[in-house]
């Protein structure tokens, strides 16, 4: 049997909040240290914004900053 590992779950306002101070963009590895002082993991915190990635809660521009749709 395989274990699946848990990610806590995620409040969106810290990312969502460090977006907006910063014009409307932030780069991926600033979002992970917000996750990170939250409380989370590194790998944790990588998960979760991969999973609002995957799910649209968040987008990439062209140059790889994370954006609200």
């Amino acid at each position: 049997m395989s274990a699946l590992r848990a990610v806590p779950l995620l409040d969106p306002q810290p990312i969502l909040e460090l977006i907006q101070q910063k014009g409307g963009t932030c780069s991926f590895d600033e979002a992970v240290q917000v996750l990170v002082r939250a409380r989370f993991s590194e790998s944790a915190a990588r998960d979760a914004l991969w999973q609002f990635l995957s799910d649209g809660r968040l987008e990439f521009t062209a140059d790889r900053q994370l954006k609200v749709p």
